[in-house]
């Protein structure tokens, strides 16, 4: 467990991947709704984003979920698709920056545990 630990805190100190800077510098709500994308994402089913602000909401207002995907967009971690049935529904999905350093994130980490 100490060798786990000390990969945490080290991990969390000097992870260069900016996508991932980006999430876990947002509080709660940036890490939950960094990780519940990625759940998406891997399972191929689409979130919304009224889905996603709902998530948020739980750890955030409103309108700082909406502020956080703004600019999770216009620093393109993000991207947004309009729904073919409904163009009123908006999903949001990682841009392959995130999903890469994602991947990268998770593959080292679960490296550090076995």
């Amino acid at each position: 467990m100490i060798k786990f630990t000390k990969y945490l805190v080290k991990e969390f100190q000097v992870e260069k991947a900016k996508s991932i800077t980006f999430f876990r510098s947002h509080k709660a709500y940036g890490y939950i709704l960094w990780l519940k994308l990625m759940e998406s994402y891997f399972s191929k089913k689409k979130i919304s984003t009224e889905k996603f602000i709902e998530i948020g909401s739980k750890y955030a207002s409103r309108r700082t979920v909406n502020k956080f995907l703004s600019k999770a967009e216009n620093l393109n971690f993000i991207e947004k698709m309009v729904s073919k049935k409904d163009k009123r529904i908006i999903f949001i999905l990682p841009s392959k920056i995130s999903v890469t350093e994602y991947t990268n994130w998770a593959n080292k980490f679960l490296k550090s545990i076995l």
